[in-house]
């Protein structure tokens, strides 16, 4: 399945709860239509979890800059997972209550999605046998691919470096502003420094 059709999701839905209510599974009667059923759900699923991709990034971020260590990730790595999890399951829901609701795919999704893929069974193994060095490891490596898909939304990256910056930009706005405002400061400036 390349791209959702609406009309058919709602196709399946529909015929899957026609099935329930005369007691028939839509896996029993049609097993084709079950997956793909199955397969539209997956891929909301994965929306979900690309719409949100920028806080599975900063989390990893964390992580790798030592804010956290690899079992508080792990704790608030499945927060954020449950949590989308049970966005998905709402927007299936509404899905199957209102026509009216539009969704779209991106086309990094499923790249994005199999690197979740990798990073579920990681966070579920640390406490089962997963040594802290692979983990390190592999986390770095999850996280150098993500950022194809979700760079970190932290704008500063080297606080000195904008700090510097920005002293100097205010430094020469304000030399500007003071000479067109009181060029005997300017000159008084250029004494001082010369």
């Amino acid at each position: 399945m390349n791209y959702l059709t609406k009309s058919r999701y709602f196709e399946l839905v529909n015929k899957d709860k026609i099935l329930k209510t005369e007691g028939i599974s839509l896996k029993r009667a049609n097993k084709s239509e079950y997956l793909e059923l199955l397969d539209y759900h997956i891929v909301l699923e994965n929306q979900v979890f690309y719409e949100n991709r920028f806080q599975y990034g900063d989390l990893i971020k964390k992580y790798i800059d030592g804010e956290i260590n690899c079992y508080a990730f792990q704790w608030d790595f499945f927060d954020l997972y449950y949590e989308h999890l049970e966005i998905s399951d709402n927007l299936r829901r509404n899905l199957n209550q209102s026509s009216s609701i539009t969704f779209s795919i991106d086309s990094k999704m499923k790249n994005f999605c199999s690197l979740m893929e990798d990073l579920v069974p990681l966070c579920e193994f640390l406490d089962e046998g997963v040594t802290e060095e692979r983990f390190d490891r592999e986390i770095k490596k999850i996280y150098s691919d993500m950022q194809k898909y979700a760079p970190s939304t932290s704008a500063i990256y080297n606080d000195f470096e904008v700090l510097g910056f920005t002293m100097i930009f205010f430094t020469v706005v304000t030399t500007i502003a003071y000479c067109f405002l009181k060029p005997e400061v300017y000159s008084l400036l250029t004494n001082i420094f010369s």
